[in-house]
């Protein structure tokens, strides 16, 4: 799997398998919120570093709401799910400014 720090070389890849730690919620191009409680259940923030504090260190991960993802995932529903490592498989795209996954299919929580 792919680092998520290395997203950027990836732009446009598609079904690629990423990992990285469930850092946080609620981003937006420029912000992404670190601690509970979290607003937005349509998006993750992911990052190869555990203690990431600062939207630059972190990836944007969609979630679609197809296939239950959304609603196993979210840090809204699912607060426990903040700090643990998963791995997704899901297509490398600009999303919120930066290189994110898009249409995640399937996912595992470590």
């Amino acid at each position: 799997a792919l680092r998520q720090d290395e997203l950027g070389a990836y732009m446009g890849a598609k079904d690629v398998w990423v990992e990285g730690y469930i850092v946080g919620a609620d981003v937006t191009n420029s912000s992404v919120n670190f601690t509970p409680p979290f607003e937005k259940s349509s998006n993750l923030a992911i990052s190869s570093f555990s203690a990431a504090s600062s939207r630059e260190q972190c990836s944007a991960v969609e979630l679609v709401t197809t296939g239950g993802i959304r609603a196993e995932l979210n840090l809204v529903d699912h607060p426990e799910h903040l700090g643990k490592k998963i791995i997704l498989k899901g297509n490398i795209e600009n999303y919120f400014g930066s290189p994110g996954v898009k249409g995640v299919k399937e996912y595992y929580i470590e």
